[in-house]
């Protein structure tokens, strides 16, 4: 059985920076200054990596920093972690950032602007 493709997430923005907008509609009624004509941007949201942020070489070389610190010349050289305690270490944090530290941010990818048409204002939600 062949994979769906998933479709990526869009997300609209007002100003080409905050893209904080599941749609267009939401971004029309969050936003009563646009009008016909008026330039806006969709995206595409694309995952953060969070477990990218860390690894086994920032916390191994963190604690030789604070031994240098503490002791001197005499911490020089350590840590001396094998390839396979490195790895180790990396699956642990990994697997812990990903249980602990979701995402609720993202980037934006495949930017392109769109104008704000008379049928697009027409569907506007008004109070």
């Amino acid at each position: 059985m062949p994979e769906e493709k998933r479709i990526p997430d869009e997300t609209w923005s007002a100003d080409e920076e905050l893209f904080n907008c599941d749609s267009l509609g939401e971004l029309l009624d969050e936003n009563d200054d646009l009008d016909v004509g008026a330039t806006v941007w969709k995206g595409e949201k694309f995952p953060i990596n969070t477990a990218g942020y860390v690894d086994a070489g920032d916390v191994i070389e963190m604690l030789g920093e604070r031994a240098y610190d503490d002791v001197g010349e005499f911490a020089e050289d350590w840590p001396d972690v094998p390839d396979e305690a490195r790895q180790e270490l990396d699956a642990l944090l990994t697997e812990w950032i990903s249980k602990h530290c979701t995402a609720t941010f993202y980037r934006v990818r495949n930017v392109v602007e769109y104008q704000i048409t008379a049928e697009d204002l027409a569907d506007r939600v008004t109070p």
